[in-house]
């Protein structure tokens, strides 16, 4: 037997075990339901939709009292248009009112998402075994789609807050992390530093390890393949099943200098901490909604042609969240893919669109290291981070909390760390963050250009 074998049938169900269970069942079943047609597919989310409402007017705080106010009534849902009766959540309504999403009288384990990613907008929420479960069955539902099964090797583009720091204290929780991920038949690369020298240790790697598929952040998956492509480097040969981004909007021109290095399949998976998998990219190129988990609406936006996507979960028994606004943005796609499969569609996520960043090197950085410095900064609330040149960074930070001197100082020592010694980081307070005309709050933005990049790599003035 294999050791992917062995993952399989044994680590990664004794692993699911210890997190709560229920991976495993929901993945075999909608193993099957993916085929089953659109009327179907809807009959079983109204189905799953009217217990889920029920639950929540019973047993979880904050929709008793909405559902009140509302004069909502679960047991009389017909359709699942009906729930447009009900107001929309959103991440302030989340962080104002987070012990009132958790269910009353719970009995499955709890853990804590910490998000804020793609934003700018951090928020600590809990979520429930089962959502974490069933998001785990939908990752490996799809990566079936691709000829990726449980247990096959992959190499992963990561970034984690246990990468930020460089004391004994992260030594060892790196180190930890990087056993784990052996024992499920992974290796990790640190998305965090995308210089030649770590790329070219990745490469070692990625060549000795010959994993079945790439997964990371678009950013990170993006410079390696360029790296791949400025060395010569035989990607192809690595025999990669496919290369899935997450996390970050993968750009068309990304994705072509991907699949151009590696000759690989690439993949678009979209989700979020605080809900798990919402949808993913098939053979055929559609982004499928993980009905069987989740509802989609797309609510529509002046002088737009994409609207904003609101989820209600159908899993998510212990902090159950109903028509909330993700602030990103998709249209629905009608009629039946190619591919046979029931699962509604909708176009490519667009709502979390920002600049890219680089180093004082001229390298590009994966968003998330940011995201991850200042949602791991107590008292900050939303925040906006500019890139003026490649020498200066200003951040502009609403209060959430208490915010102390120091923390601010150890956000600030991080970021020169990974952007590069000479860079000047400033932080400002302000009472509000501006949003853009199209009503988005833009997190990232960069006066950077490309050019202005590659004549740093390239030692230009």
């Amino acid at each position: 037997m294999t050791y992917a074998r062995i993952v399989k049938h044994v680590v990664f169900p004794i692993v699911q075990h210890m997190l709560g269970g229920g991976t495993l069942a929901y993945a075999n079943e909608w193993d099957e339901t993916q085929w089953l047609s659109g009327d179907r597919l809807r009959a079983m989310q109204l189905d799953k939709l009217r217990k889920m409402l029920a639950h929540a007017a019973l047993c979880v705080p904050y929709y008793k009292r909405s559902f009140k106010e509302a004069g909502f009534e679960a047991g009389d849902l017909k359709s699942i248009e009906d729930i447009k009766a009900l107001g929309i959540l959103d991440k302030a309504i989340l962080r104002d009112h987070t012990e009132e999403f958790l269910a009353e009288g719970l009995r499955e384990k709890t853990y804590t998402a910490k998000t804020g990613g793609s934003t700018g907008e951090p928020l600590v929420f809990p979520i429930g075994s089962s959502l974490r479960a069933a998001s785990v069955a939908n990752m490996a539902r799809c990566r079936r789609w691709w000829g990726i099964d449980i247990g096959d090797k992959s190499a992963n583009f990561w970034g984690h807050s246990r990468y930020l720091g460089n004391g004994p204290a992260v030594r060892a929780k790196k180190a930890l992390s990087e056993a784990k991920a052996r024992i499920l038949n992974r290796i990790i690369c640190n998305a965090y530093d995308l210089s030649d020298g770590a790329m070219e240790e990745y490469w070692k790697r990625i060549e000795r390890f010959r994993p079945a598929f790439l997964i990371g952040y678009a950013t990170s998956l993006y410079v390696f393949a360029d790296f791949v492509a400025r060395r010569g480097l035989p990607g192809g040969d690595l025999g990669l099943k496919a290369v899935i981004s997450t996390a970050e909007v993968l750009y068309d021109w990304q994705r072509d200098a991907v699949n151009a290095a590696f000759g690989a399949p690439v993949v678009n998976e979209y989700g979020m901490c605080e809900a798990g998998i919402i949808a993913y990219e098939c053979p055929q190129g559609s982004m499928h909604v993980m009905d069987e988990s989740v509802i989609v609406e797309i609510l529509p936006v002046e002088g737009e042609t994409e609207g904003d996507i609101v989820i209600t979960e159908l899993e998510n028994y212990a902090a159950p969240l109903v028509r909330y606004n993700t602030k990103d943005m998709a249209a629905p796609v009608e009629g039946a893919c190619d591919c046979g499969r029931g699962l509604s569609r909708i176009t490519k996520v667009a709502g979390r669109a920002y600049d890219i960043i680089y180093a004082a090197d001229g390298k590009a950085v994966a968003g998330a290291l940011l995201t991850h410095v200042m949602k791991g900064t107590p008292g900050v609330g939303k925040y906006q981070i500019l890139q003026k040149d490649l020498l200066h960074l200003e951040i502009t930070y609403a209060r959430g909390g208490d915010v102390s001197k120091d923390s601010l100082a150890a956000a600030k020592a991080t970021l020169v760390r990974h952007l590069g010694g000479a860079v000047e980081v400033s932080m400002r307070e302000v009472e509000d963050i501006q949003k853009e005309r199209s009503g988005k709050h833009r997190w990232l933005k960069s006066s950077v250009t490309s050019e202005d990049a590659r004549r740093a790599r390239e030692g230009q003035s």
